[in-house]
Order: structure tokens, then sequence, then C-alpha cells
């Protein structure tokens, strides 16, 4: 495997693009939306290359796959002026008037408005389900994990892969990429492979690659592909913290903070209740609760200093399935210090009043987390939860 530092990245935004004449689901998957995290693109160029090596096609569907943040790429950085996956902010209605970049990128707003166009083209083009994965690493040693909006069609898919598994990372973040299209109500797959420049970490992006095509039907095991290998890749990486888990807390920081992780700490470490796991301008940083410390961030770019993290537990994944099959939903509406419009999917949560319902209780029926307005806590379900968009 080569060392990713000595391996220069192009600015041609297509890596490849296989179409069968059979109709069936798009698997859309972008590796380098940040800069400095190069092995999603040197793991879908080994794709491409397998393919084009054995004559392979797809046996249905289609397989796209496309280069982020090509000048961030080509000089090695996290970003140019701005991070290019917190850009994306809903806003359907208003998308970039521009078609493709022929040169060049200028800046993130290039490269946003071309990635807009094309996510779009893919979605107009579709001859079934749509998938989209999207392939990043991290600056702590980490084994691998998947992150996914909570529908349960993201569950579906993912379910019983061997790695960790991470609900509502998108409630935090303003602006990522993978929340942009569970937005728009498709099949949205984030995975984190490992450390920045882990040679690991680029098997384990193809791996997932590879598991995630199978599961869609786009390949067959007689195809001769590598699914039963990249399976064991995955559960040798990370088997041994295979569960799903909830983010609890998100420790948002500003350059002015002068933030700094205390060293030595890796993704999923278990971390007591005021352990001092950083520092900033203002003194020692505490974890507010017994959990796992989840994403610390060793990199200078980046505005989120840590996560915690927990395990949730089976009966509760089950529970919340069968709430939202059964649209409990409906009747959250009647609950005291909760409005809600009659065909409308926001809520608006009084917190002085509904002191007692917790966050987690508006997770299991499939709510997730808009903004905090003074004592007014805004929460809207996810959209097609366990249904396709119509076409």
């Amino acid at each position: 495997m080569e060392i990713l530092e000595e391996r220069e990245t192009v600015v041609d935004r297509v890596i490849m693009d296989l179409r069968s004449d059979n109709p069936g689901p798009t698997l859309l998957i972008i590796g380098g939306i940040h800069g400095n995290e190069p092995s999603g693109v040197l793991a879908l160029e080994q794709i491409a290359h397998y393919f084009k090596e054995n004559n392979l096609s797809l046996d249905r569907g289609r397989l796209l796959a496309l280069r982020g943040n090509r000048r961030a790429l080509s000089e090695k950085t996290r970003f140019i002026k701005r991070d290019l996956n917190r850009m994306w902010l809903w806003d359907f209605k208003h998308q970039c008037p521009i078609n493709p970049t022929i040169g060049e990128p200028d800046d993130e707003y290039d490269e946003y408005c071309d990635l807009q166009f094309r996510i779009h083209q893919a979605i107009n083009e579709r001859t079934g389900p749509i998938c989209f994965l999207d392939l990043h690493t991290t600056s702590a040693e980490s084994a691998p994990f998947i992150m996914i909006g909570d529908t349960l069609r993201n569950r579906d898919l993912v379910q019983g892969i061997p790695v960790p598994i991470v609900l509502g990372v998108e409630e935090e973040l303003d602006g990522p990429l993978l929340s942009y299209i569970n937005e728009l109500g498709h099949l949205s797959v984030g995975f984190e492979a490992g450390e920045h420049t882990a040679p690991e970490a680029v098997d384990a992006h193809a791996a997932l690659a590879w598991v995630i095509s199978h599961r869609l039907g786009l390949i067959s095991e007689q195809m001769n592909v590598p699914i039963d290998e990249s399976i064991v890749k995955l559960a040798e990486l990370g088997a041994h913290l295979h569960d799903f888990y909830e983010v609890r807390y998100r420790h948002g920081i500003e350059p002015s903070d002068a933030f700094s992780m205390r060293k030595g700490y890796k993704n999923f470490q278990v971390v007591r209740k005021k352990e001092q796991i950083a520092d900033d301008k203002n003194g020692p940083i505490p974890m507010p609760e017994d959990g796992r410390i989840f994403m610390p961030l060793y990199q200078k770019k980046g505005n989120d200093g840590f996560f915690q993290i927990r395990r949730i537990a089976p009966f509760w994944l089950t529970f919340s399935r069968k709430l939202r099959l059964w649209k409990a939903y409906k009747l959250i509406g009647f609950l005291p210090g909760i409005s809600k419009e009659e065909d409308s999917l926001l809520l608006k949560v009084n917190t002085s009043v509904a002191r007692l319902y917790p966050r987690q209780i508006f997770h299991l029926l499939g709510y997730r987390k808009i903004r905090v307005s003074g004592e007014f806590l805004y929460m809207e379900k996810r959209p097609f939860d366990f249904e396709e968009p119509p076409f």
C-alpha cells in the first residue's frame, strides 16, 4: 500500500461512472470532500481500476464516484477558504445557477455548485432508489465507523456491517452534505475509515464501497468481486466496537477559544464524567457525563472539539421501529408543552413545560433537533423514514 503523503490527487471530478443496461439503484460516492482526507479517493480509484482490469460491468443500476474538494485535495489541506462540508444548508429551491465548472475551481463555492449540480442530475436520472456514500477519515486514531441519519431505511441498509454505527451526528452540525441528502429523503451513509494517513483507511473505504454496492444489488457474488474479503476486513478493524451509538453532546469551538485536546485520546475511548480531556483559554474542559469520546480534534482546522456518545441498547432500537411503523408520532402533538400543525413534520417544544421529555423520546419517534430558540426546542420528523421518495 502506498504512503498517502506521496500520492498526488488530480483535479478531475469523476473517478468512475458505470451504468448497467438494467434499471436499478444508483450508488453515488464522494471521496475527499475534505482535502486532507485523500484515502476515499484512493479507494475509489482502486475500485475503478478493478472494474477496468477485470472487464466487469454492473448487474443493474449505476455506480458514480466523484472527488470532493478538488483544489484542496491537490493542495493537501482541509479546505481553501471555508469548509465544503458545512455549506449544505438544505435550500433546495435556490440551487446554484451554474452548470459544472470546466477548469480548476477558484474556491469552495465553485466546488459546491459543481457537486450540487451533479448530485441533482444523478437524482433526476435514477432508475431506482439512490444511495449516497460519503467517505471521510479522522484526525485521531480510530476504528472505522458509520454515521447515518436515523431513518429506518438507513438503519436497514447498514444493519449487520461489523463496525460501529453512530446516530445523531447531523443534529449537531450545520450544513454537512450527508444531512442535505438525508433531507431529500434518500439513503445516506457517512463513513469514517480511520486516521487520515493510515494505510488501512484506504482498505476500509474500498471494503465498505464493495459491501454497499452488493447490498444495493449493483453487483453479485458471481462477478468475482471481494465481498467476503471486505466483510472480513471491516470486522478486523471495527467488530470489537460493533453496536449502535447516539451522540449525546458536542463541544463546539471557535478559533479564538485556543482549544487543545489533551494527548492520547482515541476515538470511542471510554471516558468518565468530569474527566479533564481538553483545554481552552478558560481552563480545563471536563467530560459532561460518562460515555465514549468521539472524534476528538487533533488538527488545526475544524469547529468540532469533540463529541460524547453512548451505546443504544437493542431494545430501544426495536421499540423505536415499532413506534414509527405504528405512526405513534401523530399523537405527540397532544402532549403538554408541544405544539404541532396538523400536517406538519415540525414540533415546537416548550422546554419549561416539557422538561420531562428528553430529546431521546423524540428520537424514538424519528424526530431530530433543528434548533433551540430561547425556551423553545424545535424538532422535525425525518422525511421518508421507511419509504422511498417518489420519482
